[in-house]
């Protein structure tokens, strides 16, 4: 028998969590926002593996997109997310926009 595995904020973490080690950060995304569009609230574990995946994607501008929907909803952030954020920007050398998050989760 095969079940159906319902979509909420543990199944659709996980998911993204082994998308990001995994290193599929475009799937990471689609997980993310199905979960989003099934009106899933993403809190900060989600968030943290989708950033994540973009950070190991070299998806600098995903990750600060997704930092930035985090900071307009109000969803906590934590060292993680900052730092993942921070890296993916570093990989690009983004460094202007690494510093400039940094200083936005900081205030």
């Amino acid at each position: 028998l095969r079940e159906k595995i319902p979509l909420n904020a543990i199944t659709s973490s996980a998911a993204i969590s082994v998308c990001e080690i995994s290193c599929v950060w475009e799937k990471a995304l689609q997980i993310f926002s199905l979960a989003v569009q099934s009106n899933v609230q993403p809190s900060t574990n989600p968030f943290n593996a989708a950033i994540g995946a973009c950070e190991k994607g070299v998806a600098w501008d995903r990750a600060l997109q997704l930092f930035s929907v985090m900071f307009q909803r109000k969803v906590d952030f934590d060292t993680c997310t900052v730092s993942s954020a921070v890296s993916a920007c570093g990989k690009c050398s983004k460094w202007e926009q690494a510093l400039q998050l940094f200083s936005r989760a900081r205030s």
